[in-house]
């Protein structure tokens, strides 16, 4: 499992530096299984520029091409990077939370995850 939310380590991997390895593990397998299946079309949802630039770098070692995946980003979340990814070509999505139920969804997110405040702060300045 790999998300914003403070899960028990018996379903979730709780330490980032392991979130991290096992989210690039499973996009490695992905892009894997995908080669031979030109229809196939890979989700990358992350924020972070160096998960980003991994993915990047593995996809163009394995013969990926920018069509075959995107990146997937929540509205108003590194932004700056999520342009940068258009502008070099990638394809890429912004979600955004709507409906009657994401004014609790957000704040369930900032409550989960202190550290996510600070970064709503840090990409609104």
């Amino acid at each position: 499992m790999k998300g914003a939310y403070k899960e028990p380590s018996k379903i979730a991997i709780p330490r980032k530096k392991d979130i991290d390895e096992n989210y690039f593990s499973l996009t490695r397998t992905l892009f894997r299984e995908s080669l031979g299946h030109g229809d196939a079309r890979i989700a990358i949802a992350t924020h972070d520029p160096d998960l980003i630039r991994r993915v990047t770098d593995l996809a163009a070692t394995v013969g990926i091409t920018k069509d075959q995946y995107e990146f997937q980003m929540l509205y108003g979340i590194q932004r700056p990077e999520l342009v940068r990814l258009v502008r070099e070509g990638y394809q890429a999505r912004v979600l955004i939370a709507y409906g009657s139920q994401w004014f609790p969804w957000f704040m369930r997110r900032l409550a989960e995850r202190p550290a996510n405040a600070w970064l709503l702060l840090r990409n609104l300045i």
